[in-house]
């Protein structure tokens, strides 16, 4: 892991929940600790404070909260894929991986929860249309592009998927995905790419993937949804923590988009 990587991770830790949070209550911390100088305004009693965050994350852990904030980022994109006579390849994008010990002592890898659903969303796309997938993503600060590579050939192996399977298991960021994996698609001879990756986070992918993919029909495929589009009842009044976990997936989702939209190459080197 570089310096410059650990930096850009802190960084938005530090920006998105809950870092914001941590950071918030130790500036209200400082507010209230440090004396003024200037005895003539009037300062803020600590009480309103608690209650302050109270209400705050009371708010981000309400379901309806979170289903509001997601509704732009989820919303607009077609589960079904349209027909075409271009060759084709499936980009699936990581999104997590767990470590466990093995017996041995040795870790092993597996695809988290979310990277799992996009993988087989992947498969199912890639099997129905007959052409090769590429699975895209590492894990820099523990596995190996090797080991990331035998966890996607035996996740391939568990749900009997059987085509052409390509791994790209060095990137670390959404922009690196599809710079490392130009050149595989290239090698392809692929004239469109299905982009699978869970619905929130496409938006910003399809605007990496115009960076890094130029010349290729790009087609959006989502995975999943973070909240589903049910009708709103009164359990989503109720504070939940998976809807804290999706709000800050959400607020971190349009802070990487931002950045993406100011800086014209994401990943570092």
């Amino acid at each position: 892991m570089t310096l410059s990587y650990f930096l850009y991770k802190a960084a938005g830790a530090f920006v998105t929940l809950p870092g914001s949070l941590i950071l918030l209550c130790l500036a209200a911390s400082l507010y209230f600790l440090l004396p003024r100088r200037n005895h003539r305004g009037r300062r803020v009693s600590p009480v309103l404070f608690p209650v302050f965050l109270a209400l705050l994350l009371f708010l981000l852990s309400l379901p309806v909260f979170a289903k509001l904030i997601l509704m732009p980022l989820e919303r607009g994109f077609s589960f079904d894929l349209p027909e075409s006579e271009k060759r084709t390849a499936v980009l699936v994008l990581a999104g997590g991986v767990e470590g466990r010990r093995s017996e041995g002592g040795g870790l092993v890898f597996s695809m988290g929860a979310e990277t799992l659903q996009r993988f087989v969303a992947g498969c199912a796309a890639a099997e129905g249309l007959q052409c090769p997938l590429i699975y895209s993503g590492g894990y820099p600060e523990k596995a190996s592009p090797e080991e990331i590579g035998e966890m996607v050939r035996r996740t391939a192996s568990n749900i009997s998927f059987r085509g052409p399977l390509i791994v790209e298991g060095r990137s670390r960021t959404t922009g690196e995905n599809f710079e490392l994996s130009a050149p595989l698609l290239q090698n392809t001879g692929a004239e469109r790419v299905i982009v699978v990756t869970t619905a929130y986070h496409l938006k910003r992918s399809l605007r990496e993937a115009g960076r890094f993919l130029s010349g290729l029909e790009i087609v959006p495929l989502p995975s999943g949804l973070l909240e589903d589009e049910g009708k709103t009842t009164p359990m989503d009044f109720l504070p939940s923590p998976s809807a804290f976990l999706h709000t800050a997936a959400a607020v971190k989702e349009y802070i990487g988009s931002a950045t993406s939209a100011i800086f014209s190459r994401p990943a570092l080197p």
